[in-house]
């Protein structure tokens, strides 16, 4: 069965679970075809790292696509990605963008594609995400913010109580959040593809994230994850166990308290 993507990694990995319930239902698995270097657009004040060649925002490039393959590949419903080259596909995910039919940017992304595809209606509380079980000691607390979907209330600074933080993103997004909030304890966190972020976000103590690629794929993994609500376009929220959400300073201490060790 072949499935055709336009958008965002993290748009990407939203649409997984409904994937695994096309698996579910046919015992065919499925082959993503992804375009590639599609201009983007995002909301006024939005940043995004994914660019082009010449600097200019698109969906998804080459590099990305590159580091999300392995990652799509451990799943056991994934035939294969590959990059579409006007191949006709049997589901097209663009068409969950039509505001029409769709009520984005309002409402949980994930029902956008329900409503549009409802073969792929599925229970979201379910695990739909693996890495690969990957040996050893997980981080303390693994944190990822971007530019876009964040609460400008929140603050970060009591993170330097904490031993074992580590940041997952760009090394801009890294350096900007650790000069932010003056966290000289602040690691980053190198990875080579998406399975090994998948690998270190499912063996951490506590995973914390805005709306964004690394959020739904600790959401897929049900790992221990903690959401930074966006007050101006909340459109995911934790689903399963393990998953909770803040949107106030107070609720985020309360839960890092609950499940990160602090310095002795």
């Amino acid at each position: 069965m072949n499935i055709g993507h336009t958008y965002n990694a993290g748009d990407l990995i939203t649409i997984l679970p409904g994937l695994r319930e096309l698996w579910v239902k046919t015992r065919q698995r499925v082959t993503i075809y992804q375009r590639i270097d599609l201009p983007a657009y995002y909301f006024d004040g939005a940043k995004h790292p994914t660019v082009n060649s010449d600097g200019a925002p698109v969906s998804m490039n080459r590099d990305i696509f590159n580091k999300l393959k392995p990652l799509l590949l451990q799943q056991g419903y994934i035939e294969d990605f590959k990059e579409w080259k006007g191949e006709q596909v049997d589901f097209d995910f663009s068409e969950t963008r039509d505001r029409k039919s769709v009520p984005m940017p309002h409402g949980s992304i994930h029902h956008w594609w329900m409503i549009t595809f409802p073969q792929m209606q599925t229970n979201l509380s379910r695990r739909w995400l693996y890495g690969t079980y990957a040996e050893g000691d997980g981080k303390n607390i693994i944190i990822n913010r971007t530019d876009r979907y964040y609460n400008p209330m929140i603050t970060y600074y009591f993170l330097k109580d904490y031993n074992d933080v580590w940041f997952a993103g760009t090394k801009d997004e890294y350096e900007s959040f650790k000069k932010q909030f003056e966290l000289s304890n602040l690691n980053y966190l190198e990875v080579g593809n998406f399975l090994e972020l998948a690998d270190e976000i499912a063996k951490s103590n506590l995973f914390i994230g805005v709306q964004s690629m690394c959020w739904h794929i600790a959401d897929g993994l049900k790992a221990r994850r903690l959401l930074e609500v966006s007050p101006q376009y909340p459109n995911t929220w934790p689903t399963g166990g393990d998953g909770y959400l803040f949107a106030h300073q107070n609720t985020l201490e309360y839960f890092v308290s609950l499940f990160a060790k602090k310095k002795k």
